[in-house]
């Protein structure tokens, strides 16, 4: 059974075990590591350096995700290549975790990367006690996020770390207020267009 819990509006996986600490590490941050590579290399290419001929890879834009971000900050400070930073940052985010809840620590997780570690423990608004991995999503439009890569022309929606399409299945809109009518409609349903009436 995995604990959630609301705070300040937003759900969190409150760990019971251990267990809890690293399924959510494999299940969410490894989404978003994920996310991140393939962000880092459909937007980078590679290409010779004019000092000693060496090969480096070169990012073609800013990154779209928060993992890539993260690693390429690294890069740049410790002067490693992505993979020794990915790595690096990697196993220093899986320990963080690991030490402050075996440390007693208060620690929630998010359905991504971050987590919230308050001081003391805090009382919830609610909670829900669920037989699998799966936060207790509410679907509300002022959640939606809306979102266009730098110099793109789609739109696209997001709900917490949920990728939300029209009712045929499209995912990117060449008009925001479109994008907009269509997140509106998909909370109104749930999320699920099978139940959705005007």
């Amino acid at each position: 059974m995995y604990h959630f819990v609301k705070l300040n509006n937003t759900w969190y996986l409150k760990p019971e075990k251990l267990e809890d600490v690293i399924e959510h590490f494999k299940k969410f941050c490894g989404r978003e590591f994920n996310e991140g590579f393939e962000d880092f290399s459909n937007n980078s290419e590679i290409r010779t350096s004019s000092i000693d001929g060496s090969k480096y890879r070169y990012s073609k834009n800013h990154s779209s995700s928060v993992w890539r971000s993260a690693v390429e900050i690294t890069m740049d400070l410790k002067g490693m290549s992505w993979l020794e930073s990915a790595t690096s940052l990697e196993e220093k985010t899986y320990k963080d975790r690991i030490d402050r809840f075996i440390a007693g620590k208060p620690i929630f997780f998010t359905d991504g990367l971050p987590y919230y570690p308050p001081i003391e423990w805090p009382v919830y608004e609610e909670e829900v006690w669920k037989e699998k991995l799966e936060f207790p999503y509410e679907y509300q439009y002022e959640n939606c996020r809306f979102l266009q890569w730098p110099g793109g022309r789609h739109w696209y929606i997001k709900i917490g770390n949920i990728d939300i399409g029209d009712s045929w299945g499209n995912y990117k809109f060449y008009d925001k207020s479109y994008a907009q009518e269509v997140a509106k409609k998909w909370c109104k349903c749930g999320g699920d267009w099978s139940k959705y009436k005007d």
